[in-house]
């Protein structure tokens, strides 16, 4: 998880230099939480992308597998019936499949692993959102109250001047 706690100081870091800099601190947060809601829609559409692959790698590892099994029973039947010919042919075909096998083996952890950051990353993007929208609520509030403080004060401004 190091790579998320980086990511995360990073992201406070940028937010808070972004926010100390602002002229406009409301239209600042949101722009933030914009394009932060786009990484997050990004990074689930690269979720579902990652998905399907390895459930297709997943469905290619049973299919050969199946297959491996059925060619074992043929070269049984073919070893009972004495025909070398069907034994050379169901033997060279098993051997075909079972080198295809360790690659797609592999190609299929390395998904699952990919997944799994994935999905470490989309929860450490919506927890940034949050936070965010957390604080941009906070802001606003702020905001609001310097906004309806200086209205009061010119209001008892203009009534001292009369």
């Amino acid at each position: 998880m190091g790579v998320f706690d980086r990511y995360y100081d990073i992201m406070s870091a940028n937010i808070n230099a972004r926010l100390a800099d602002s002229k406009n601190v409301e239209k600042d947060v949101n722009t933030m939480l914009r394009n932060l809601k786009k990484d997050y829609d990004a990074a689930r559409t690269e979720k579902a992308t990652l998905l399907a692959a390895e459930v297709r790698l997943m469905r290619r590892i049973t299919d050969i597998k199946l297959e491996r099994d059925k060619l074992d029973d043929y070269i049984k039947k073919a070893e009972n019936e004495g025909r070398p010919e069907l034994i050379d042919y169901f033997t060279k075909r098993r051997e075909e499949l079972c080198l295809k096998l360790p690659s797609l083996e592999t190609n299929y952890e390395r998904d699952v692993a990919d997944n799994e950051k994935l999905n470490a990353m989309l929860d450490k993007l919506m927890s940034d959102i949050a936070k965010l929208e957390a604080k941009a609520y906070e802001i606003k509030d702020k905001l609001y109250q310097a906004r309806a403080k200086e209205g009061a004060n010119l209001w008892d401004s203009s009534r001292t001047n009369f």
